[in-house]
């Protein structure tokens, strides 16, 4: 079983560019694309018994059937081998959490941070800043007579956040 891969950029002269699945075998949550063969270019299910949910592949799925999608998976650079989901790709939350395919993905992020995504890495947004009950700082541009800046300070927790300029 295959669960939470990313096949792409595999050429071969046969069959099944990027999964061929004979006569049985699963594929989980994962994208077969920028693959080419002969015939079935990124996958290829030749007889009984095979189980293919929850993929992104631009042929051997259908649209909307067993959770799979045939919309290009926006890879951040997959020829150089970054796999990253891209914001808006349609393999974000796309996946079936228990099928996923452990903790951690391909880049060590958590598996589940929502709905699993499809693909070997899970989609991540910049970080919050996590900040203790009480924090103090000071900021300073431009010497003696710095220009006006703008702060943001928001919560998304509870109890509310109070803010003071001194």
């Amino acid at each position: 079983a295959v669960r939470n891969g990313t096949v792409a950029g595999n050429a071969v002269a046969g069959s099944g560019g990027g999964v061929y699945l004979l006569e049985g075998g699963e594929l989980r949550n994962s994208i077969a694309w920028y693959n080419t063969a002969a015939s079935g270019n990124n996958i290829l299910v030749s007889g009984a018994g095979a189980s293919v949910r929850n993929v992104c592949a631009a042929d051997g799925v259908t649209d909307g059937v067993d959770g799979c999608i045939t919309n290009e998976p926006a890879l951040a650079d997959w020829p150089a081998g970054d796999f990253h989901l891209l914001a808006g790709s349609s393999c974000v939350d796309a996946g079936n959490n228990a099928d996923a395919g452990g903790a951690f993905d391909f880049y060590g992020s958590p598996r589940i941070m929502r709905t699993v995504d499809v693909g070997a890495a899970e989609y991540v947004t910049a970080p919050a800043i996590i900040m203790p009950a009480t924090a103090a700082f000071f900021a300073a541009w431009g010497g003696a007579v710095p220009a006006a800046q703008v702060v943001a300070v928001s919560n998304a927790g509870v109890p509310s956040c109070t803010w003071s300029n001194t």
